[in-house]
């Protein structure tokens, strides 16, 4: 991430961020500016709440997996 106080990260950097696989070297950088930017603390919120609803549509699937296999493929 840029040192300029005026640069923000880029939209990689919050995913990735989001996700929690941010290189370990760049997290202290970015959550200075997130600290203290309230455009990139929107920006990760809205991103956590995309990771969450993909990780609850991705157990939804994994549970309908389970079901469709314990009776023996016939769920749909």
């Amino acid at each position: 991430m840029p040192e300029e106080e005026d640069r923000h990260p880029d939209a990689e950097q919050v995913e990735l961020y989001s996700l929690g696989v941010l290189a370990p070297e760049a997290i202290p950088v970015f959550e200075q500016h997130v600290l203290i930017c309230s455009v990139c603390q929107d920006r990760v919120a809205e991103m956590d709440a995309d990771v969450q609803g993909m990780q609850a549509a991705a157990r939804d699937l994994r549970a309908q997996e389970a079901l469709r296999r314990a009776a023996g493929g016939q769920v749909s």
